[in-house]
């Protein structure tokens, strides 16, 4: 089948099959000087995938109807991406990991009349010979097919990603440069040549107030510079401004906007530098700006087209490569693993944006230094915060997110003043902790082969014939220890483990003092002989294994043996020190998994986790979510995570809600505790799903020292670690 034979059809699908020659590249896409409509190709380099789909003049050709419905080259790259998807394992690729970059725009306007048998030759003459021709009208249309709804309202919809966009100086500078060079001394370049060349622009006729927008472009452009209207160079530079931001800027900020109103990390750039060596003819210093494309000059190795390069060239490469390939690794253009020395601020209100050149700059840095220095308030909450390093770079990242969640506190304090929720939100210490400080949640549950309801001792059975005689309200705050902070230390099992132990203790008339969590993470090292898995200290542990460990083994005190802060392999457990706790001979541990949760069992769950309550302290598994973090005091209903990540002890509750018992210090929520939302049929974050509780105790330990049991330790096979700080 012909190319022209399927110019108004949507793509279709081929797979690859028998040899294919791929010595050579595919034939390009028709240009003003050749035609050729075979050009849909894709170029493959591994371990890099590179689709290069150049968009086709006639493939956005539609005749507003059923006959041409329009959005070709969008079927075109859709398919492409499809095709990707398919086949990149087979190039050494994720399919689940895809990054999307284009360049240009290839979309012109103007809807030519003309039908599928017109050769690619006079469709491409007749594209070049239109008014306007520089962006003519050929672009998406809603076909209900690939663009169900107009591309404004489709962007509000997009799920959060990481995106980055970016112009160079001088956008207009590639297509004006012709006029430049011979004409820049006539009337084109004086205040009423650059009115009558806008007044005839498509871009403006498209505006329904055309009058009043072109009044105010006059005005911000043109006269608010005050240039002598013989000042050609100024007035080039003015309509190279004006056309840059119409075409190009706008629509870059407009769309980067949209990512970031949806919650995504957006990176804005403008690429500003022209060596002295390039555009050699161009010798007005005042308009050799970046003209448009160069940035993808220097990304493909291509920067230095008619001369030597520089050591400025070849700077500016190495950085412009550096944060694109972080970009697509980590979604951040330069992670603090990067070792670059500026940081890339995502895109606020204040349009905050990296100028690349070779030595890139962050056009908000010296304002962000001096606001470092005189914010108390950060400076405050930044001192809170234990082990955070001294980087002058980590600290312009904590700022952001601290400028980041200082807006969304107020947001939500908005509403909950208005009774729309019923938790207060507030800036603390985890809101100067940057995202490289606080990792994703890494907690893992046992594997579902791993049976662990009803582990050891039996519970008293419910009696529903008798629920009256059940107190609706319980709180065992009073019996507890005091808060610790587990700092940068994923060791919240260990934490919730003992603070559940010492609660019960204390129940049981043992008032003891504050047990050692440090003991727990150092000697709690062996594989388990009864579930195959061990603990890893501050990498994480479980539930069962410790309760295993607190079966046979006794506890010493936490003076004795103080919290660090980290954890070693077996070896530095610390033998020979006091033993104050007894062996718990008698746990009720249970883990429940996904497959057996529905409406009915989370009813018996939730009913159960009272009873367990009712007796003392329960440690659980929690389904944390970021929004957490700014917990201040009332009653949470805000967001959960969406598997079970971090470990907490359940202390009470009431017919509204839980009281949950933190490791995040004592200044955290309402003095370390946190009111979890009770809702009919919810789960409350997974709190019913994974526990453990002390039911009875063992042998006291001697007078005399005693040998702790520490068998050899191998490497943890799963663990229970949460962000550092968590």
């Amino acid at each position: 089948m012909m190319a022209w034979m399927l110019r108004y059809k949507y793509a279709r699908r081929k797979d690859p099959e028998g040899l294919i020659d791929a010595m050579n590249y595919g034939s390009k896409c028709s240009q003003s000087n050749f035609t050729n409509e075979d050009c849909l190709f894709i170029n493959i380099f591994t371990p890099l995938l590179d689709l290069e789909i150049k968009s086709e003049d006639s493939r956005f050709f539609t005749s507003k109807d059923d006959t041409i419905p329009g959005n070709y080259a969008i079927s075109d790259m859709t398919e492409a991406l499809q095709w990707t998807k398919r086949y990149i394992k087979f190039f050494g690729g994720d399919p689940n990991r895809i990054t999307i970059c284009g360049q240009s725009s290839g979309a012109e306007s103007q809807i030519l009349r003309c039908m599928r048998s017109a050769t690619a030759t006079e469709l491409q003459n007749a594209d070049m010979h239109l008014p306007y021709s520089h962006f003519m009208q050929w672009g998406t249309v809603i076909d209900k097919v690939y663009l169900p709804d107009a591309v404004e309202n489709l962007a509000m919809k997009r799920p959060p990603l990481s995106v980055m966009g970016g112009v160079t100086a001088g956008e207009w500078l590639l297509f004006e440069q012709g006029n430049i060079r011979d004409h820049l001394k006539s009337d084109a370049y004086m205040r009423q040549g650059i009115i009558h060349r806008l007044r005839d622009l498509y871009e403006m006729k498209c505006w329904n107030n055309y009058d009043a927008i072109l009044q105010r472009t006059i005005s911000h452009y043109i006269d608010s510079q005050k240039v002598p209207d013989d000042d050609h160079v100024v007035m080039a530079g003015i309509w190279i401004k004006l056309m840059s931001d119409l075409d190009f800027t706008a629509a870059v900020l407009r769309d980067l906007k949209y990512f970031a109103t949806t919650g995504s990390a957006a990176y804005l750039y403008s690429f500003d530098y022209l060596s002295p060596l390039a555009w050699s003819w161009l010798n007005v210093t005042e308009l050799r700006l970046a003209p448009h494309s160069s940035d993808k000059s220097y990304l493909y190795e291509e920067g230095c087209k008619g001369y030597k390069c520089q050591d400025e060239d070849i700077a500016l490469r190495d950085t412009i490569q550096r944060c694109w390939v972080n970009f697509v690794l980590t979604g951040n253009p330069t992670p603090i693993s990067s070792g670059l020395p500026f940081i890339w601020p995502k895109l606020d209100g204040s349009n905050r944006y990296v100028s690349v050149m070779p030595s890139p700059e962050n056009d908000s840095r010296a304002k962000l230094q001096n606001v470092l220095k005189n914010d108390r308030h950060f400076q405050k909450l930044r001192n809170k915060f234990k082990n955070l390093k001294t980087d002058p770079i980590l600290d312009f990242l904590r700022y952001e997110k601290y400028s980041e969640v200082k807006k969304e506190v107020d947001t939500h304090n908005e509403k909950f003043g208005k009774g729309e929720t019923t938790y207060k939100a507030e800036v603390n210490k985890f809101t100067v902790a940057s995202e490289d400080e606080l990792p994703p949640f890494t907690l893992k549950m046992p594997p579902s082969s791993t049976v662990f309801i009803k582990d050891s001792g039996k519970r008293q059975k419910r009696d529903e014939n008798s629920t009256s005689s059940l107190s609706d309200s319980v709180d065992w705050r009073p019996f507890m220890k005091p808060i610790l902070d587990q700092e940068s230390c994923g060791g919240c099992w260990a934490f919730a483990m003992l603070g559940m132990l010492e609660g019960f203790l204390k129940i049981n008339e043992k008032d003891l003092s504050p047990l050692s969590v440090q003991q727990l993470l150092d000697c709690d090292r062996a594989t388990d002989s009864k579930y195959g898995l061990a603990n890893g200290g501050c990498d994480g542990g479980y539930f069962q294994v410790a309760s295993n460990f607190l079966k046979n083994n006794f506890v010493t005190s936490g003076s004795d043996y103080p919290f660090t802060g980290s954890s070693g392999p077996s070896s530095a457990c610390i033998t020979g020190l006091p033993f104050i706790s007894p062996k718990i001979i008698t746990f009720d541990t249970g883990y429940v998994s996904m497959s057996q949760i529905n409406n009915d069992s989370i009813v018996k769950l939730e009913k159960d986790m009272e009873d367990r309550v009712r007796k003392g302290p329960v440690a659980v598994g929690l389904a944390t979510a970021s929004a957490m973090f700014s917990y201040g005091s009332g009653i949470y209903d805000g967001q959960c995570g969406s598997s079970i990540n971090h470990a907490v002890v359940i202390v009470g509750f009431t017919p509204d809600y839980w009281i949950i018992r933190n490791s995040w210090g004592a200044d955290f929520g309402e003095e370390g505790h946190i009111r979890l939302a009770r809702k009919a049929g919810s789960d409350a974050c997974m709190i019913y799903r994974y526990w453990a509780q002390a039911l009875k105790i063992g042998d006291w330990p001697q007078i005399t020292n005693e040998t702790l049991t520490t068998p050899q330790a191998s490497t943890p096979l799963v663990g229970l670690p949460r962000k550092k700080g968590v």
